[in-house]
């Protein structure tokens, strides 16, 4: 009777580590797939739910990519009801703006503007108004000077 409980254990383990090896090659082959492309085409779509998965996988294989922070917070604004995921990425992504470590652009303090509105942080949200009207003004000054 010990060999056969000896048996069935190593045959669980076996099932067991196969089972492991597969998924996990599983799930890296998944993650191969994804791609700025396919997340852009499902943001401009509207699909927000799935970009936001999309752009949870690529900002966490780059954590310096402060524009996936930028898109996370837009689709979770523009989804409804996840406000504070908004402003905690769009939080993220207005960090350096303006700075050759930023890639977020300058838009993002617009929608940080609208979503610290949204939650009634009017002070915060004006700041990031004033600071995006920077931006905007320097862009429409070097337009009319060429």
């Amino acid at each position: 009777m010990l060999r056969v409980v000896e048996k069935k254990s190593y045959r669980f383990i076996i099932i067991t580590l196969g089972l492991f090896i597969g998924l996990s090659s599983f799930a890296t082959a998944g993650r191969i797939k994804v791609s700025d492309k396919i997340a852009n085409k499902l943001f401009v779509q509207g699909e927000y739910g799935e970009a936001i998965y999309m752009y949870r996988l690529l900002h966490f294989d780059d954590q310096e990519k402060t524009f996936y922070s930028y898109r996370l917070g837009i689709c979770h604004f523009e989804i409804g009801g996840q406000n504070d995921a908004a402003i905690v990425h769009l939080a993220e992504s207005v960090i350096g703006i303006g700075t050759s470590t930023s890639t977020s652009p300058p838009e993002a303090l617009y929608f940080y503007a609208l979503a610290l509105h949204k939650d009634r942080l009017y002070r915060k949200s004006i700041a990031s108004l004033l600071k995006y009207k920077k931006f905007v003004q320097e862009d429409a000054d070097m337009v009319t000077s060429q």
